[in-house]
């Protein structure tokens, strides 16, 4: 499957950016809620056009709020080819999940049952993925 070259992950209420211009690395941390083929998914959309960053900033919760409050981050899927080439290999990987109402969304998995330690290691890592920043319009 092709994938485009960056990936979109929203920042929602506690993922601020750091005052040095930073996603933190917990908003790549991994919730631990294992899918039945051993794998833990963290929500993106893929950037298959230009319309995707407007789309994912502009995504609510469910009482209508602006889901991603803090923006959202580019995330270059080089730069993940690199991280599993390097020290992820097995336990890193991502696809193409389209939901109803989303036809971007994807997820970056890992391997259920990683360590915490090696998690926040790899969620490090993405976090220096992040190719910019886009700030949202509604803070």
């Amino acid at each position: 499957m092709d994938y485009p070259d960056n990936c979109i992950r929203g920042l929602s209420k506690g993922c601020e950016i750091t005052v040095e211009g930073f996603a933190p690395e917990h908003a790549f941390y991994f919730d631990n809620v294992q899918r039945k083929d051993g794998w833990d998914e963290q929500s993106i959309n893929w950037e298959d056009d230009e319309s995707v960053i407007r789309f994912t900033l502009n995504q609510k919760k469910e009482n209508g709020d602006i889901k991603y409050v803090n923006g959202v981050a580019v995330i270059s899927r080089y730069n993940i080819d690199r991280l599993i080439d390097r020290m992820a290999k097995g336990l890193l990987r991502y696809e193409r999940k389209r939901i109803d109402g989303n036809r971007y969304h994807g997820n970056i998995l890992l391997k259920s049952g990683t360590s915490k330690k090696t998690m926040k290691i790899i969620a490090a890592g993405i976090s220096l993925s992040v190719e910019k920043i886009v700030p949202s319009t509604s803070t």
